[in-house]
């Protein structure tokens, strides 16, 4: 990032691939001097299964205010949290010290798209698909297992910045984002629930506990396991029970559902 020098920034993973018209298709005739992120559709390839092959895309051109939540959940802008697709203009990132979080090695893509999302007026959606996202089966920094402290981690720095989005562009309070704050945060500090040990259980269960009103109105269980989690919350359990269910699922994993 910092050696950067042209006015727009855009981000190819190494292991994907792109198609010639990639860059063309951002149409920045469109764009302008507009304080707007572009963004265009994603093919998700797995490299393993050819049945799991599906393009992720826009129906039509719009553009539209970041404070249109209607059309931020229509487009899926706030799931969205690839950097890859999208143009961002290097003037924006380096005025408001935009940086990837390096203590990170999960979500810090999403943290900064959000981040972005913050200091633009605009989203502009196209209906290209021309960017080859590689799924592999291999682990990776993504799949690799992950410990509790570290799902801890980004499951706070994923609530904070999604509270700055949501106070910078005014986004509803009520039911309409319950989905994103499960699945970026809540879903990511249960996922510390289900790896605790011995050693940092204690941690664990009382982060959980700070986040108890979140976890009980906004977590959707999905899961049997979610539900028992949950109402150890509600009925505030000792700790120890936490841990020894923890310990149960990982004894029984595949099992418990």
């Amino acid at each position: 990032m910092d050696e950067a020098v042209g006015e727009w920034v855009c981000f190819i993973d190494s292991d994907d691939s792109i198609l010639e018209d990639y860059l063309d298709n951002f149409n920045l005739s469109a764009i302008g001097s507009r304080n707007v992120l572009p963004m265009q559709g994603i093919f998700h390839q797995h490299v393993h299964r050819k049945s799991k092959c599906y393009p992720i895309t826009f129906q039509q051109e719009k553009i539209f205010s970041v404070r249109s939540w209607q059309d931020l959940l229509a487009e899926q802008v706030l799931e969205n949290g690839y950097v890859f697709s999208k143009l961002f203009r290097r003037e924006i990132i380096e005025r408001n010290g935009i940086r990837f979080n390096t203590s990170l090695s999960i979500h810090e893509d999403h943290i900064f798209v959000w981040s972005y999302l913050q200091e633009v007026e605009e989203v502009y959606v196209i209906p290209k698909v021309s960017y080859i996202y590689l799924k592999k089966d291999e682990l990776s920094l993504s799949s690799r297992q992950h410990s509790s402290e570290e799902w801890i981690y980004v499951s706070r720095q994923l609530q904070q910045c999604f509270h700055e989005l949501q106070c910078r562009l005014k986004l509803p309070e009520g039911e309409e984002l319950n989905h994103i704050r499960h699945e970026f945060g809540l879903n990511q500090l249960m996922r510390a629930a289900y790896r605790m040990n011995v050693a940092d259980y204690p941690v664990c269960v009382a982060e959980l506990f700070r986040c108890k009103e979140d976890l009980l109105l906004h977590f959707e269980p999905r899961k049997l396991r979610h539900r028992i989690f949950l109402y150890f919350l509600e009925k505030d359990y000792p700790a120890v029970y936490f841990y020894i269910f923890s310990r149960l699922l990982y004894c029984f994993r595949g099992n418990v559902k």
